[in-house]
């Protein structure tokens, strides 16, 4: 999951301190969720995937 959000994240080109400014999380929270050091909630990853502009079917599954 992480590896998807961060190579969303990286085709919008958006860097990860952009993202945790974005949603007013630590730079050190979008590391840990994008190499799977920390579990995403399912708003964490709702969040990532509206600021990254992902909608509908693209959006990553949780159960994956």
């Amino acid at each position: 999951m992480g590896l998807a959000l961060a190579r969303a994240a990286k085709a919008k080109g958006i860097a990860g301190r952009e993202l945790a400014r974005g949603l007013g999380w630590s730079d050190s929270k979008i590391s840990r969720i994008f190499n799977a050091n920390r579990g995403a909630t399912i708003p964490d990853v709702a969040a990532l995937c509206a600021l990254c502009g992902i909608k509908g079917p693209k959006t990553p599954s949780c159960s994956t």
